[in-house]
């Protein structure tokens, strides 16, 4: 997994963060033998991307700016608190670029919603 960027949404965020502590594997829980544990196998050059998460939002439909930037706060906090050595990329998301991304996102979700409701 040399140099690989990987994007990260809310599932994989609560599977990292019920599983490792400190850049450890918490006392009790099994570990699964996936790519996780390679996260905290030194040294990783592998960087994690929030947007995913942020992205994700807790409603239906595409989340605001705000709302983004909250996930994306909330996905950082968990991300260093469980494996503080993996390199997290970007460490910030500016509003204007974050407002472009969800722009561009649009009519990706519009289709979704249409296909939806037929």
């Amino acid at each position: 997994m040399a140099g690989t960027n990987i994007f990260v949404d809310k599932n994989v965020v609560a599977e990292i963060k019920a599983r490792f502590e400190g850049g450890e594997i918490k006392p009790g829980v099994a570990s699964e033998k996936d790519f996780l544990d390679l996260l905290v196998q030194q040294p990783c050059s592998s960087s994690l991307n929030p947007l995913p998460y942020g992205l994700e939002g807790n409603i239906q439909g595409l989340p605001d700016v705000d709302l983004v930037h909250e996930q994306l706060r909330i996905a950082l906090a968990d991300l260093a608190h469980a494996i503080p050595d993996v390199k997290v990329w970007p460490k910030s998301y500016e509003r204007a670029e974050t407002q472009t991304t969800l722009d561009s996102c649009h009519p990706y979700f519009s289709k979704g919603m249409e296909f939806l409701t037929l």
